[in-house]
């Protein structure tokens, strides 16, 4: 591109929620000799690719970056935008329609919000978080499983006490217990899973499994803090990435690799695996040998801050995408006067939530009044986007 002179980039994003939420400074530390960059499209992809509050949430914090970095970044585009009812190529879209009915989604009302309360001065802004005295804990259910692999697993163990195998759920794949092990027999299953029946929700677990690859491309799984249905939680991957690394991967919203150290596993040879799930940490073992040492984020805040000259405003867009909400204490240094209240615009609600045709204004922006100053406290719930306006003299 700096050979030919061009003068933007065009660069397409369609990923997890998780690549977004762990991408807000990605341009960053870009070369601001270079040409300028166009995300000419993007869209997070959440699990069956739909337009969860969750996934609008992760594109938020995107647009919090993107933001910061306007004076490289200058211009973007979610894609695609239409999609109708039962007749769509590709999903997400933006908005769907049929003959009578449009369906504006969350992730269209983030666009809209973003659009208009953009401002025209960016403000250099601080995100402190205090530490929590309550570390994370991982509880669910345990799983199993494999990629294009064939595998046999003698025991699985919970806190030193073994799981029966013959009443875990099957969610895919070819499991049987045979001759007292658990086999996985079909190879091209991508992947193939199996969750116990009973969901572990104590504070400190130990995972343990003797297992050995009979054949196929890759290694192991082992999923924890999983749903009923096998969703989310984490997935420990033993020889994945055709068998040349171990990973550990983060299932909410996707599947983005969080660690990953070099290794491979061998075809007929048992291993012992052992996952120990402590507040705050996540260390897994072969053989005894540590390979993860894992310390589990705690999320944090999203903040872009920008001043609207003609209208004197202060705008502050705040993102949580985690499940508490945050208290936040907000300090305006350098404003000379700040009026006394400020509207408050927030698109908040379940996680997983979604409009559709039945329920179309299931999430939508909602307005109010709060209290402000030159310093003032706000709490953000739990999976919003919030936008402060608020009146102040520069």
């Amino acid at each position: 591109m700096t050979r030919e002179k061009v003068y933007s980039s065009d660069e397409h994003y369609y990923m997890p929620p998780a690549w977004f939420l762990s991408n807000e400074n990605r341009f960053d530390e870009f070369d601001r000799s270079k040409p300028l960059i166009f995300a000419g499209e993007y869209a997070a992809h959440d699990t069956g690719r739909k337009n969860t509050l969750y996934s609008a949430l992760s594109e938020a914090v995107f647009l919090n970056g993107i933001e910061c970095n306007a004076d490289i970044v200058d211009m973007t585009c979610y894609a695609p935008l239409f999609g109708r009812d039962g007749h769509s190529q590709w999903n997400p879209d933006l908005i769907y329609f049929n003959k009578r009915d449009v369906v504006r989604t969350t992730n269209y009302y983030v666009q809209q919000l973003y659009g208009q309360n953009k401002g025209d001065v960016y403000l250099r802004n601080r995100v402190t978080m205090k530490p929590s005295s309550t570390l994370p804990t991982i509880s669910g259910h345990i799983g199993v499983g494999t990629w294009n692999t064939t595998i046999e697993v003698d025991h699985i163990e919970v806190n030193g006490r073994e799981l029966k195998l013959a009443d875990w759920k099957i969610i895919s794949g070819d499991y049987a217990v045979q001759e007292g092990h658990y086999i996985q027999s079909n190879r091209d299953a991508q992947p193939a899973m199996s969750i116990s029946q009973k969901a572990f929700q104590d504070e400190t677990l130990l995972i343990t499994m003797r297992a050995r690859k009979t054949d196929g491309a890759e290694g192991f799984l082992v999923q924890f803090g999983a749903d009923e249905d096998g969703n989310g939680g984490y997935w420990w991957n033993v020889g994945g990435w055709n068998n040349n690394r171990h990973g550990l991967q983060k299932l909410t919203g996707g599947s983005a690799p969080i660690e990953r150290v070099d290794g491979s596993i061998t075809t007929n040879r048992w291993y012992d695996l052992k996952v120990e799930l402590t507040p705050g940490k996540i260390r897994c073992y072969i053989d005894n040998q540590l390979v993860h040492d894992y310390q589990v984020e705690q999320g944090a805040l999203s903040l872009s801050s920008t001043y609207h000259r003609q209208a004197g405003e202060v705008i502050l867009k705040l993102v949580n995408p985690t499940a508490s909400p945050f208290k936040a204490s907000i300090s305006l240094a350098g404003t000379r006067s700040v009026a006394s209240m400020a509207k408050l615009i927030s698109l908040s609600g379940d996680k997983d939530a979604t409009n559709t045709f039945e329920q179309p204004a299931n999430v939508v922006p909602l307005e109010s009044s709060i209290s402000v100053g030159t310093e003032f406290t706000h709490t953000v719930p739990a999976f919003a986007v919030e936008f402060i306006r608020l009146r102040a003299e520069l």
